[in-house]
């Protein structure tokens, strides 16, 4: 068994990933952390630089990892599903980013989807509100 963490560019990751290191931890079990993105949409060298951070970071604890990248042009649920098969995944951590325009928050399509399709338990986690 194993826990799924998609991620994509930059730093705003980094509170799902630490949830997801902390429950594979309390867990016993290992961590597949999803960088995801569009490869028209970044450039190698910045795909590398994220992958060396997510290392770093995982590096850094004791549970056993393992970093899948997905560049392909599938839905985001699509890789997110289809990892967690692969993975033989008992939960799957998402983020739920606020609405910019009044710091709402609302369900996208990809959530709901995974929500229906997910072969395993769904975290979703509350980014904060910028302030």
């Amino acid at each position: 068994m194993s826990i799924v963490v998609p991620v994509g560019r930059g730093d705003r990751f980094n509170p799902i990933l630490r949830r997801g290191i902390t429950l594979a931890q309390n867990r016993d079990t290992s961590l597949v952390v999803l960088f995801s993105s569009v490869l028209d949409e970044c450039s190698q060298d910045e795909i590398d630089k994220n992958v060396d951070l997510i290392t770093d970071e995982l590096e850094q604890v004791d549970i056993a990892f393992d970093i899948v990248t997905r560049l392909d042009g599938c839905e985001l649920a699509t890789k997110i599903r289809e990892t967690a098969l692969a993975n033989d995944a008992s939960l799957i951590i998402i983020s739920l980013a606020p609405k910019p325009s009044h710091g709402s928050y609302q369900l996208g399509s990809q959530i709901q989807k995974l929500l229906v399709d997910a072969p395993c338990e769904l975290l979703i986690m509350r980014d904060p509100i910028s302030e």
